[in-house]
């Protein structure tokens, strides 16, 4: 099944998003490729060599998915933009990359393309990856790993390869 989405001017995102939240047009990265748009926030750290990734999708179909998660993610870049403007000694230790991906709902199109699309380097610096969905759901609270379970790395042949954290932390 097709979603249509509606035709979105990238330049004019970016201005939206730079008026609404305070960030820098250098800050945002807004990419569309083959009708997915995902949009990501750049929030400089002290140390640019290594960086955390934190995302979540903006596809979803209600409050529980997603909406939970990529309000959350909106809220923490509005009050770590908010705080760094306040205080500059507040800045985070590594550089933050905040991402809001489009079509998970349609196969996790928006991060495959992503994680796709990384360098080595940008593999080498990530830090790890936080990824925020469906955070009001249920009674469990479910937590996955994307990486590589021997290296401990993240893996960009197998991107998606599910581990179970307290798998890893047995070791």
């Amino acid at each position: 099944n097709k979603i249509d989405l509606p035709n979105i001017n990238i330049e004019e995102r970016e201005k939206e998003i730079e008026a609404l939240l305070g960030f820098k047009k250098e800050e945002i990265v807004c990419e569309e490729k083959d009708g997915i748009t995902n949009i990501s926030v750049i929030i400089k750290g002290n140390d640019g060599s290594k960086r955390i990734i934190v995302g979540a999708h903006y596809d979803g179909t209600g409050a529980s998915d997603n909406c939970s998660g990529s309000g959350l993610l909106l809220s923490a870049a509005c009050a770590l933009k908010e705080k760094e403007l306040k205080n500059k000694s507040d800045i985070p230790p590594y550089d933050l990359v905040m991402i809001f991906f489009d079509a998970e709902e349609i196969g996790l199109l928006g991060s495959i393309r992503y994680v796709s699309e990384m360098s080595d380097e940008d593999i080498e610096k990530t830090l790890y990856m936080l990824n925020m969905d469906a955070l009001i759901f249920g009674d469990y609270c479910n937590i996955y790993s994307s990486f590589n379970k021997e290296t401990l790395k993240a893996d960009k042949k197998n991107p998606l390869m599910p581990a179970f954290v307290s798998d890893v932390a047995a070791k």
